[in-house]
């Protein structure tokens, strides 16, 4: 098949969403598929790149930091990266779109689909549905919802990581999604002759973000 991958970030720049993207790319790349990538360009990567089997375009969209990108810089994506998405669609013809995030990147996927006629699957995280991280993001659902509406409604199929992330787009969208959990790939760990100590020892690791609920951890 021929898949075209979109996410408005993938490594080095963005968090786990992005490098899920990479490991699923890569993974479908493998696997024979040939998987292009349209993202944001950011300073000092090139243009085009070959990687692990698949080809990562980028475009500009004005992303001034690697690990976080404001409301603006979402939307400047948006607008830079049509035009390249399209071209992908219309010349190269890919058999279905791997959206990744239905905010922001959703809206590219519905956009594309419509004009082309090719189905796009959304791949979601929690940050994604309202009620995810309210702090957050609940204002801003307020205002985009009837635009995240189609998003969803329009999908061919959507995927997210957790049973609540599955019940939030329930009630947000009336949605069915299917659960594909976050994986490790546990053969390429390295595993401990050693018993596990007493007591346990849990290691964190991530972004001290208010979402990551580090509270509920400890």
């Amino acid at each position: 098949m021929k898949i075209l991958v979109l996410n408005y970030e993938l490594p080095p720049i963005g968090g786990g969403g992005g490098q899920a993207a990479e490991e699923i790319s890569a993974g479908l790349a493998r696997n024979g598929h040939s998987v292009r990538v349209q993202t944001a360009h950011y300073r000092g990567l090139p243009k085009v790149e070959n990687r692990d089997g698949y080809t990562i375009y980028r475009s500009w969209s004005f992303r001034r930091s690697a690990h976080t990108c404001s409301v603006f810089e979402m939307g400047v994506f948006l607008v830079t990266n049509l035009l390249p998405s399209l071209k992908h669609a219309l010349t190269w013809k890919p058999d279905v779109i791997h959206v990744h995030f239905a905010v922001p990147t959703g809206f590219l996927g519905f956009v594309v689909g419509r004009v082309t006629g090719i189905p796009y699957v959304v791949s979601t995280q929690l940050g994604d549905v309202p009620g995810g991280v309210p702090d957050q993001t609940d204002h801003l659902f307020r205002l985009i919802k009837p635009l995240t509406n189609p998003v969803w409604k329009r999908a061919s199929a959507v995927t997210v990581p957790s049973g609540h992330i599955q019940r939030l787009a329930m009630k947000s969208y009336k949605r069915s999604a299917e659960i594909v959990p976050n994986m490790v790939d546990l053969m390429s760990v390295a595993q401990s002759p050693h018993e596990p100590h007493n007591p346990k020892r849990i290691v964190f690791a991530g972004r001290f973000n208010p979402q990551k609920n580090l509270f509920s951890l400890v």
